[in-house]
């Protein structure tokens, strides 16, 4: 019931980081990589700072390796299989809320994250970007399940 309790608190707090991030330009610009490719193209004309893949991951890594450490800290057992598991299906079923609620269905529709040069929403609607950030979080999330498992086995 815990873990249950923790994955609703988290998918609330993911949207809210999320819809907090958007709506005007300026916040943006600081998911550019999250928009469709047509449309990073089309926005090279505004200094954007370009982050690398290997980067990103690792830092997502770190922010949410820390964030889980908190959450499994009320879930923890001695059995590092219980933790792995439940901090794996915590963090699947964030990424699983990530695409299917956040990316597809708010964030593809929602003029809060539509750049006032480009207010055409049928540029918004390729979804690829957000399929390819669903992917490397499934490795993120296994990565950030492994090590804060045996951290939580240890404490």
């Amino acid at each position: 019931m815990t873990l249950l309790l923790e994955c609703i608190l988290m998918c609330l707090l993911m949207w809210g980081i999320c819809y907090l991030n958007t709506g005007s330009d300026e916040k943006n610009m600081k998911s550019l990589r999250s928009y469709p490719l047509e449309l990073q193209n089309l926005m090279k004309d505004h200094q954007v700072k370009e982050s690398r893949k290997m980067s990103v991951f690792v830092s997502n890594v770190v922010m949410f390796g820390v964030i889980e450490l908190i959450f499994g800290y009320f879930i923890k057992t001695d059995v590092f299989v219980h933790n792995f598991v439940a901090l794996l299906i915590l963090g699947q079923v964030l990424n699983v809320f990530d695409l299917v609620v956040i990316d597809l269905m708010w964030w593809r529709n929602s003029p809060r994250i539509r750049f006032k040069d480009f207010p055409d929403p049928q540029l918004y609607k390729d979804p690829q970007q957000h399929i390819d950030s669903f992917k490397r979080a499934l490795i993120m999330f296994t990565v950030v399940a492994l090590i804060d498992g045996l951290i939580l086995t240890l404490l």
